[in-house]
């Protein structure tokens, strides 16, 4: 998707919904009876060798091998997709009559000039998926950045299809004043573990279905102790961390209001490890998949 392209499509009214990697490398350097060209992608300091044939990324020893040859800056267009921060570089070799997309990170941007990208609704890779404790639809680009899709984003990209992450989710207590959210590898099941904030906004801030219970929780009193107190043990007690050991307690102390928010449920009385088995584990599938 050259320049001139992008400003056809805008002069028409079109907005590019696509833009994917079509370059072809061949299988070496160009051979001496080839028209030849070296062109330089700015972002990446990269020299290509263009014949009609495709494009190849020249080592610096190959290039020095050719003595060095005298190069021009590459065509290359900045575009990204509106909902999303990540830059995406697109160079046309005209010899070759083939284009490179890559994204590009935050150094790469920079060498390239800061350049203005050119935004538009959509670009070929994002994957949209939606979970199952909300209505909310995310999208995942190719830098692995998960976004909240609003409904004018998602219609200005003429609605992409979306994966239902089926009995997967997330979840926050209603009488929990800590605000955790907990992942659930199986809603259905009750397993899940607390995410970190970062992680959760990694995940595009998913709004958590408010509950009360969830179906593998528990509440205990320890038998024989002088003490009134109830524990609670459940998925936003423990970090996220399938196949780990972690040092956190399976449980913790509910206040008396914390309690009667929760309905008052009757605590199991015992003095022996009640089963956890609302962890996930490692072969539950992960929130970032």
């Amino acid at each position: 998707m050259t320049k001139r392209m992008l400003a056809q499509a805008r002069v028409a009214g079109i907005f590019v919904a696509a833009l994917s990697l079509v370059v072809f490398f061949p299988a070496g350097p160009a051979s001496a009876e080839d028209s030849v060209a070296y062109e330089r992608t700015s972002y990446d300091g990269r020299i290509w060798s263009v014949t009609s044939s495709g494009a190849y990324p020249l080592s610096y020893e190959e290039w020095s091998g050719l003595g060095y040859p005298a190069y021009s800056q590459a065509n290359t267009e900045y575009v990204k997709a509106a909902p999303f921060l990540t830059v995406y570089a697109v160079t046309w070799f005209e010899l070759a009559q083939s284009e490179l997309m890559e994204a590009i990170n935050y150094s790469q941007f920079v060498a390239a000039g800061s350049p203005g990208p050119t935004i538009v609704p959509w670009i070929d890779g994002i994957e949209v998926h939606r979970w199952s404790t909300g209505p909310e639809l995310f999208a995942t680009d190719a830098a692995g950045l998960t976004v909240k899709l609003s409904y004018a984003q998602w219609s200005a990209a003429s609605y992409p299809s979306f994966v239902s992450r089926e009995n997967r989710g997330f979840v926050s207590m209603t009488w929990d004043s800590s605000g955790a959210i907990a992942y659930m590898c199986d809603v259905a099941a009750g397993r899940g573990g607390r995410l970190t904030y970062e992680q959760w906004v990694a995940l595009g801030s998913p709004t958590p279905s408010r509950l009360t219970r969830t179906p593998a929780d528990f509440l205990y009193q320890v038998a024989g102790s002088a003490s009134p107190t109830i524990y609670y043990s459940g998925p936003i007690v423990r970090r996220y961390a399938p196949g780990q050991i972690t040092s956190e307690a399976p449980a913790r102390a509910l206040t008396y209001p914390e309690w009667r928010a929760m309905g008052s449920p009757p605590p199991l009385v015992t003095n022996i490890t009640y089963p956890e088995n609302w962890y996930c584990s490692n072969s539950d599938p992960p929130p970032f998949s």
